[in-house]
């Protein structure tokens, strides 16, 4: 069984740790330096899109996001569960954005299986760290000699790209059906909702993922994002189901607080190639 790093980084109580970002001391529940859209009515995909965008669009700040992520695979009746602690850092100004995950609980030691026969460190560590930009998608994982890159990520157009860490623009752009409601409750709070059914074209026969998105109806803020995907016969996965939750809590802190490597790739050690 593979641990889905991806989705880990996707998706989407918060632990704070000891991060690369720096303090917090000065964060603002809201942009200091404007005020979020207003929706009057209920947007299509695209136009929500482009409203989140402008809602993070913050000059002179980046948009410190922290997540609490359950995780649960179902295999073979056996429930395995994996925590996760994620911090992201979002410049949209500047289009890019920086997601740190650590894994700090997990069920058994079954759980052994889903990190590729690589036996993790004690909890907290650190899973994985991505930097995304507009030209490319940088990133480490547990056990990496150094950082890798991946293709530019399109999020409803590339100058979206930072969006990836907390919307999924891989889901997104895949989905076979998405649409927005306004006044749906999550938890016990009304939000925006972004639901959809993805399915991702390199798999044989095609998978089929739920997702969400949940949104404060008036700042545009993430609260929320889910992800599940279940298998119908097991010859293209080797799980039954997979369930990924996460809660968010957001702020925006000034740039100039931030280390000033902070989003760039060589700082997770990643170096061009000769």
């Amino acid at each position: 069984m593979r641990f889905a790093y991806t989705a880990a980084a996707m998706l989407a109580g918060v632990l704070t740790l000891a991060a690369c970002g720096g303090g917090t001391a000065e964060e603002a529940a809201g942009c200091p330096s404007g005020t979020p859209p207003a929706a009057e009515a209920e947007p299509a995909i695209d136009e929500l899109v482009e409203l989140v965008a402008e809602a993070i669009t913050c000059p002179g700040y980046a948009l410190h996001l922290r997540g609490d992520t359950a995780w649960l695979v179902v295999e073979g009746g056996n429930e395995i569960s994996v925590e996760l602690a994620m911090e992201v850092w979002i410049d949209m100004a500047a289009n890019v954005a920086r997601s740190e995950t650590y894994v700090t609980g997990y069920s058994d030691e079954a759980v052994l299986a889903l990190f590729d026969g690589i036996e993790p460190p004690d909890v907290p560590f650190l899973l994985e760290t991505r930097i995304v930009r507009s030209d490319a998608t940088f990133f480490r994982r547990q056990g990496d000699e150094a950082a890798n890159r991946d293709p530019a990520q399109s999020c409803h157009g590339a100058d979206r790209a930072a969006l990836d860490v907390m919307i999924s623009c891989e889901l997104l752009e895949q989905s076979v059906e998405a649409s927005v409601a306004l006044d749906v409750i999550y938890g016990s709070e009304p939000v925006i909702a972004l639901t959809g059914l993805g399915a991702p074209s390199d798999t044989e026969p095609p998978s089929q993922v739920h997702f969400g998105v949940y949104l404060d109806q008036r700042s545009f803020l993430p609260i929320g994002t889910s992800f599940q995907d279940r298998v119908d016969g097991r010859e293209w996965r080797d799980y039954d189901s997979r369930t990924i939750d996460t809660r968010w809590t957001a702020g925006f802190v000034p740039l100039e607080t931030l280390d000033s490597g902070l989003f760039d790739p060589a700082s997770i050690g990643y170096t061009e190639a000769e």
